[in-house]
């Protein structure tokens, strides 16, 4: 019975990650403006924390091109375009 309950346990734990998964990449991209929060015309690193893939692995600091530690709106725009698609349905659910 104690075998049952961790095996039952684990697979809901499992499905709920997967659905959780699911649902953070069906999260559309926040507007440069959203992020923004102060209103300066960059996005800081500390703004950028509400979108842990861009600050994962360096991301901030690839998107930076002119390597002043922040993203201005064409820099946001760059990793917006690469990372739109996969946000975004792919396909429409039939009845």
């Amino acid at each position: 019975m104690n075998k049952r309950f961790w095996l039952t346990s684990a697979a809901t734990l499992l499905g709920g990650l997967a659905l959780a998964t699911v649902q953070a990449s069906d999260t559309p991209l926040k507007t440069f403006e959203e992020l923004d929060t102060n209103g300066d015309g960059y996005i800081s690193q500390s703004e950028a924390q509400v979108v842990p893939d861009l600050m994962g692995v360096d991301h901030m600091a690839k998107y930076d091109t002119n390597k002043d530690g922040k993203l201005d709106k064409a820099e946001y725009s760059v990793y917006q375009a690469k990372h739109a698609p996969q946000h975004a349905p792919t396909t429409t659910p039939t009845p």
